[in-house]
Parts: C-alpha cells; structure tokens; sequence
C-alpha cells in the first residue's frame, strides 16, 4: 500500500508576508528603497500614473528615490522627471532621486526635508526629550 504524501505547508513571517501579489500585465507598479531594497509603493495602469504616485511618494514622506517596475518583472523601465525637481541616480538612471534644498532657495523646488509630511515623520522618530533646568524638569 502506497502512502499519499501531504504537501508542505509554507508559513510567511517577516519579510515574506510583504512581498508583493502577483497583477496582471500592462500595471506598472512605483516602488521606493526601504531598508535598501526596492518596496513598492502602489500599482498604477499607466507609467504617467506611475510616476505621479511615486513622486508624490517621495515628495511627501522620507523616501529620498523612487523607480518605476513593470507588473511580474524585476526589472525597472525608463521614465522622465522634472530636472529641476528630481536627478537621476549615480548608480541607476532608471531610479529618480529628489534634490536638496532649503526653504532660502526658492529655485529648487525638491527642498528635500521640508514638507510637512517629511518633518511629522522626523518628529514622530525622534525620543522625547525631556527638559530640565535646575533639576525641575520642563
């Protein structure tokens, strides 16, 4: 008598349970580096949507990058940015960095680290500091 074999069952934790789910064909999908890998941001039907989702991405929180993927490829495509905005990569042409700048540039209107999304973010990282003067603490 022949014993059936039960397949294994895979069980995701960590990392695992992000990876992205499979979509269809003609998606592009916006991602951005986190932790030094790519992550993806959304999927979008058009690369013009694409590109919008990834620089309001970047331009809102603390990603500095951001890079356009075709659905159920690894590889990035193409696209054009505003210069005076956003750069390419030193290392990839394919992946849009934002510049940096400051509120006394009006020019440059990357100012990375200057919307209000991207100084909450840098708040809400930061420990509480506790003031004290005296020994009576503030």
């Amino acid at each position: 008598m022949k014993l059936k074999t039960i397949p294994k069952v895979m069980v995701m934790t960590g990392a695992a349970r992000m990876r992205q789910p499979s979509v269809p064909r003609g998606l592009f999908i916006a991602v951005s580096k986190k932790y030094g890998k790519l992550m993806p941001v959304s999927a979008a039907t058009s690369l013009e949507d694409a590109r919008r989702i990834g620089m309001s991405h970047v331009r809102n929180t603390l990603a500095a990058s951001f890079g356009i993927m075709r659905a159920n490829s690894k590889e990035l495509v193409a696209f054009n940015y505003p210069g005076n905005v956003f750069r390419p990569s030193k290392r990839d042409m394919r992946i849009a960095v934002q510049k940096s700048g400051s509120f006394k540039e009006p020019t440059i209107k990357g100012a990375r680290l200057a919307s209000y999304g991207e100084r909450a973010q840098i708040k809400s990282l930061k420990p509480m500091r506790i003031k004290e003067y005296k020994g009576v603490i503030l």
